[in-house]
């Protein structure tokens, strides 16, 4: 807090114990919903550790990369691996998977909203841990669930929910 309310320094120049303690329990409280307020808008961010980014692509080129989201989640790239990230909301981020493997750790939060788009799939995420590969010119899609749930969304047919110690292989796309 910056200053203290003028109803404060009234009250206490009056004498009344029983009214700075009201008052000075409203401003406390006051602070406390404008900081988490401030904290559930705050816009999700990224830093990037152990690889480059050129237009937008990421890529770990010589040993791993990582991805440390500001919500506590994190995607780990191993070596020759290219994606992006995009923030999308506050808890909330798209990642494109272009070749290679990712292993993923999402924090729950209120809202969470994190997605992972391979080729013609697409993995949704509120809270989890799972690897993800892309092989668009071989094997395709290959999932591995450690934790949480997954729903995967994919061309044709419904989707698929995967819990932990399931994996999934799906067949690129033929052209």
């Amino acid at each position: 807090m910056d200053s203290i309310p003028l109803a404060i320094v009234r009250a206490a120049s009056g004498g009344s114990a029983r009214l700075v303690g009201i008052a000075l329990a409203l401003a406390l409280a006051s602070a406390l919903v404008l900081g988490l307020g401030s904290k559930a808008d705050a816009k999700l961010s990224f830093e990037l550790r152990g690889g480059s980014s050129r237009g937008g692509i990421i890529e770990a080129a010589r040993g791993e990369a990582t991805v440390s989201l500001s919500d506590g989640s994190s995607i780990l790239a191993e070596n020759g691996t290219k994606f992006s990230v995009e923030v999308q909301g506050p808890n909330a981020a798209l990642t494109r998977l272009v070749a290679g493997k990712l292993h993923v750790r999402v924090e729950h939060n209120e809202g969470t909203s994190y997605r992972f788009v391979a080729g013609p799939y697409e993995v949704r995420v509120v809270g989890t841990e799972f690897e993800l590969s892309w092989d668009p010119n071989g094997q395709g899609l290959a999932l591995s669930m450690s934790k949480g749930e997954v729903q995967v969304l994919q061309p044709s047919g419904k989707p698929r929910t995967l819990k932990p110690g399931q994996t999934l292989q799906l067949p690129r796309a033929e052209s």
